[in-house]
């Protein structure tokens, strides 16, 4: 879903990064979003423990640093097994990711080849 909603331009712009902070926060934003309208949603779902653990367990350095009220979400369910504050972040992370990213884009189109400083900007200034 992720992908159909970013389209081409998001593709374009992530094989115009080099290998950079730039490309891995803009694939930690795409990763978030995807979870927003997938994983997390099923997760929540299915209510397997298991499930939830390993999926926070897998979650990167950077993706748990430009999202920590993510990680504050398991650790209360962790503690209490209650999921609601997980399920709080669904849509309004969906937004906020979708967001970030039409804005990564539109950064891209405005700089072009120097458009790293300012998604890395654009991204530090948009944690959730």
């Amino acid at each position: 879903q992720a992908g159909q909603i970013l389209g081409e331009e998001w593709e374009h712009m992530l094989a115009s990064l080099p290998r950079s902070q730039a490309e891995l926060l803009a694939r930690a934003v795409r990763d978030h979003l995807a979870d927003a309208l997938s994983t997390l949603p099923a997760l929540m779902k299915s209510a397997a423990a298991a499930q939830i653990h390993f999926y926070f367990a897998n979650l990167t350095s950077l993706r748990k640093v430009i999202f920590p009220s993510l990680m504050q979400a398991y650790k209360e369910w962790h503690a209490s097994q209650n999921d609601s504050a997980i399920r709080g972040l669904i849509e309004q992370s969906s937004n906020h990711w979708r967001n970030t990213a039409q804005q990564m884009i539109q950064l891209h189109k405005t700089h072009g080849a120097a458009c790293q400083p300012h998604l890395e900007a654009l991204v530090r200034s948009s944690y959730l």
